[in-house]
């Protein structure tokens, strides 16, 4: 018998209730603060704002809402080549002198470790829980056998790629089309590296494709979603609040169907990809299934995720600048009238080659959603110290500051102007893509100093990685996207919407945001 008076105000539950989330805020920001406590001092390192442990919440959080805008501005004003700017969580530590990017190329995987960085950002032990990176026979062992492959694999990538262009746009179809690029070319990565990655099989299963494409979509958000956790509940929360189980063990799955139809064709010529690599590179213990899809997962995200992304941002500036798909054009159609798609071909192909080279030299922050601006991230494991005598503690996060050094002046010479053949010989000069006077047939082939081509590094170009921790797999990449953007500049003009004025197409890249879509026609010319 409930003995209150009518209109009697409980006020128990409600009390309790408050003081249960005001307990649960307190514990938030409490964990929150000794989490961003200065374990070690950052005296001799510049901070972005306010430096104490307490204050720096404020830049923190200003940060948030534009960090772009905040890291050039700190590149301007802490000209030393070395600062550090704060996270909700930590902070961060940012090199962006060559001089520091050559003494960090040097530095061991014992004092600096990318595989402890990548786990940091994205949260691995509690996503997908590959340990590929700290491996470093099974990462030599992917890079080289992708790069030993290319020959075989790359007349099957043009092949797969006509077939997914065919699906998309039919043949017979030569009117302009809308295509969301994202997600074509989102699609259209995952495939043809799949195809060198799992075989042709897996590689053509919408269900695979969806569960890779998912998992790589998410690991940066949820990477972001578990740093702000305490450790202990990161386990709990990826369990309960996370794809990745799902992801992982409808995976698996597939990987064990996979597997008993590779049992009943054993033919090893038709079965030349990661899996066989991986299951039979230790002739003691084969690798447990479920290690293997976490494996592959982080390829995925790894290899997949930068492409797609550089692809969009390649096919973008075709449509802006349509002109220069013209030079590209004359020179792969010589160049594949000769040697047809063969490794030899996409090698020669300068100007594609100097084109993605310039889109990554611009666009290096769109791989980094979580840090952007930023690459070559590493974990001091233990003090480093520079020539400048600047000292980084252990745990330290830093990054080099890549998107700075590409759009800085004393590196290059009109940085925030698109160059298509900024990377071209000399014989291809800047003017060379809208030059009225047509390519010869018979024009020889003149090489590009090897350090001017796509897949090489500098302390200077950085969107590979440099050094030791440089991209493995980015002479596959390199050839890969070279063959892709051969193959549609061949076959298909570009332009953006007309709903999109002059005024968007002058390379403002706060305007290339309102992109949504391209436009693209099939030629009209005997396909290649």
């Amino acid at each position: 018998m409930d003995d209150r008076e009518p209109g009697e105000i409980v006020r128990g539950d409600s009390e309790e209730s408050f003081l249960l989330v005001y307990l649960g805020l307190i514990g938030f920001f409490f964990c929150l603060f000794w989490s961003r406590r200065d374990r070690a001092k950052y005296n001799q390192i510049p901070a972005v704002g306010f430096s104490g442990t307490l204050f720096s919440f404020i830049s923190a959080i200003k940060c948030l809402h534009n960090p772009v805008g905040m890291l050039k501005k700190a590149y301007d004003r802490l000209p030393g080549g070395i600062f550090r700017y704060p996270t909700l969580s930590r902070w961060i530590v940012v090199v962006t002198k060559p001089k520091y990017v050559e003494e960090l190329r040097k530095v061991s995987e014992d004092e600096l470790s990318a595989s402890q960085a990548l786990n940091e950002i994205i949260q691995l032990p509690y996503t997908i829980n590959s340990r590929l990176l700290a491996n470093t026979e099974l990462k030599s062992l992917l890079g080289a056998q992708l790069m030993q492959n290319l020959h075989q694999t790359l007349p099957e990538i043009h092949s797969e790629l006509g077939k997914f262009v065919s699906e998309l746009i039919p043949s017979g179809d030569d009117e302009w089309k809308y295509i969301d690029e994202v997600e074509v070319l989102t699609r259209l990565c995952n495939r043809v590296t799949n195809l060198a990655l799992v075989g042709s099989s897996l590689c053509r299963n919408p269900e695979y494709a969806d569960l890779t494409i998912t998992a790589t979509r998410n690991l940066e958000l949820y990477g972001r979603k578990l740093r702000l956790l305490p450790a202990i509940l990161r386990p709990l929360f990826a369990f309960l609040f996370t794809p990745f189980p799902r992801i992982r063990r409808n995976l698996r799955r597939m990987l064990v169907s996979e597997l008993e139809g590779r049992q009943e064709n054993p033919d090893e010529s038709l079965h030349n990809d990661m899996i066989t690599w991986f299951l039979t590179h230790d002739a003691k213990a084969e690798m447990p299934i479920d290690e293997l899809a976490n494996h592959i997962l982080l390829v995925n995200y790894l290899a997949v995720h930068p492409m797609s992304t550089i692809m969009i941002r390649a096919f973008r500036n075709l449509a802006r600048y349509p002109e220069y798909a013209r030079e590209m054009r004359l020179e792969v159609e010589r160049i594949h009238r000769r040697d047809g798609w063969s490794k030899s071909a996409i090698d020669k192909m300068q100007r594609v080659d100097s084109f993605l080279k310039e889109t990554m030299r611009l666009e290096t922050d769109t791989t980094n959603a979580s840090y952007p601006c930023l690459s070559m991230a590493r974990v001091a494991l233990r003090t480093i110290t520079f020539s400048s005598g600047a000292t980084l503690p252990p745990n330290t996060l830093l990054f080099t500051g890549s998107q700075l050094i590409h759009s800085d002046k004393r590196h290059y010479s009109e940085p925030d102007v698109f160059k298509p053949s900024r990377f071209a010989s000399s014989s291809h000069s800047s003017d060379s893509f809208t030059s009225s006077k047509a390519t010869s047939s018979s024009e020889p082939f003149i090489s590009v100093p090897a350090s001017l081509t796509l897949p090489a590094t500098s302390s200077t170009f950085l969107a590979w990685g440099h050094g030791k921790h440089a991209c493995p797999g980015r002479f596959f990449a390199s050839s890969v996207m070279k063959l892709m953007l051969a193959y549609f500049v061949l076959n298909f003009d570009f332009q953006l919407p007309p709903l999109l004025d002059d005024t968007h197409a002058e390379g403002d890249k706060k305007e290339e945001g309102k992109i949504l879509w391209i436009e693209v026609k099939r030629r009209q010319h005997r396909p290649a």
